[in-house]
This record gives C-alpha cells, sequence and structure tokens, in this order.
C-alpha cells in the first residue's frame, strides 16, 4: 500500500480494489494507522504520511534539529535545537528548559541551567567563593587563583589566592 492525498481531512491506500480513504491523522500523529508521534515538532506539525515536520522552524526545545525532530538532545545540552548546554554538578539538565534538579552547578558556573560563567570576584561550585584579596578581584573561575601578575591586594598575603589577610 501506498500512501495518497485525497484532498483537505482525507487521505487515502492505494490497494487492488482501489483507494480506500482513511480520516486524517490528529495533530501530532503520522502514519497508515495514525500510530506514530511526531511530537518534537514544532506545534507537533508533522506531514501525516511520513511524519517530517511541516513548520521550517525547527524542532521544539529539547529535541535535535532534523527533518524528524524525533531525537531528544544528549545529556547535558538543551533548548532549541539542543544548542545550548549546562554544567549541572551532579546530573544532566532539563532538555526542554535546561533547569539543574539538584546538587547546583560545577566550578565556574551558576545560574538556573548552570550556563552563566562566574562574575568577576567570584569562583568555584555555583560561583560562591569570592576573590576579594586579588588584584581588581581578578581570579580564575574554576580555583580561585588570581590572574592579575601583579599579586594580592594591600592587606593580604601574598600567594596564588592572595586569600589570606595579614
Amino acid at each position: 500500500m501506498r500512501g495518497l492525498e485525497m484532498g483537505i481531512g482525507w487521505m487515502g491506500n492505494w490497494s487492488q480494489g482501489g483507494v480506500n480513504p482513511i480520516p486524517k491523522c490528529d495533530k501530532g500523529k503520522f502514519g497508515l494507522y495514525c500510530t506514530e508521534s511526531c511530537d518534537g515538532c514544532i506545534e507537533s506539525i508533522c506531514n501525516r504520511c511520513d511524519g517530517v515536520c511541516i513548520d521550517s522552524s525547527g524542532c521544539k526545545p529539547g529535541y535535535e534539529y532534523g527533518p524528524y525532530c524525533n531525537k531528544t538532545c544528549m545529556d547535558w545540552h538543551f533548548g532549541t535545537n539542543c544548542t545550548k548546554m549546562c554544567y549541572c554538578l551532579n546530573n544532566p539538565c532539563e532538555k526542554n528548559s535546561g533547569i539543574c534538579s539538584d546538587g547546583g552547578c560545577k566550578k565556574g558556573w551558576h545560574g538556573q541551567s548552570c550556563d552563566e560563567v562566574c562574575s568577576k570576584g567570584t569562583f568555584g561550585l555555583d560561583c560562591s567563593e569570592s576573590c576579594d584579596g586579588c588584584i581588581e578581584s581578578a581570579c580564575d573561575r574554576f580555583n580561585g587563583e588570581c590572574v592579575d601578575s601583579s599579586g594580592c591586594k594591600p592587606g593580604y598575603e601574598n600567594g596564588p589566592y592572595c586569600n589570606k589577610s595579614k
């Protein structure tokens, strides 16, 4: 059997006896008996015969781009066409929104999706530590080591972290 468009709202199949019309698939479904899903397509609109997404603007957030949008994002990726990365500490983020479920962010990252770089003067897990002793509070966002070659602010002991008061 082979699919055949018969006009708005109907499709049919060739058989030896002729064309047998069957009802149009519901939104988000496709295939001979409308049993396949195209949930990854924007607004779940796809060709009811082969499942190719009709809306050319891409896939829903959480799905990889392609004609079918039928693959979810790989772990640690999220968003529209899976183009964003998250740096959650313990588990991958939620594939649609990027929200980290538990445990906070890896060193050097913060934000709801752990996709924002630590602000100047902060470092570590969830950017929760500060490097106030470094000149201009410039430090490595992962370990807190001062990046300014001129050293520590007055009142702090010289060393890579400038984290001890004199």
